[in-house]
């Protein structure tokens, strides 16, 4: 696993071009089978995640968060100072 080259950018970008993938389940699903079979792109996807975690009371922001907190529930994720930070939000009921 290479964390300083991108070595399969077609993986980057179909993954960054996704919208709101854990708004639907297959996508989700699809989304996290990726980052399973290449836990390198998790250095690249994570940081499309930002925006998406500002804490809002509302249905869809839960569901983002329960989709961020199995992509860092990953056996390959690993903690990078440059990637997304998880410690950084809290997750609200």
């Amino acid at each position: 696993m290479s964390l300083c080259r991108n070595l399969n950018h077609v993986l980057t970008h179909l993954l960054t071009s996704l919208e709101r993938p854990h708004h639907d389940p297959r996508l989700s699903e699809l989304v996290i089978q990726i980052l399973k079979a290449c836990p390198d792109q998790l250095h690249w996807y994570l940081p499309h995640l930002k925006d998406s975690v500002t804490p809002r009371p509302s249905p869809q922001w839960h569901t983002c968060v329960d989709f961020i907190l199995k992509v860092s529930s990953l056996p390959s994720f690993v903690h990078t100072d440059d990637a997304f930070e998880f410690d950084d939000f809290i997750y609200v009921m």
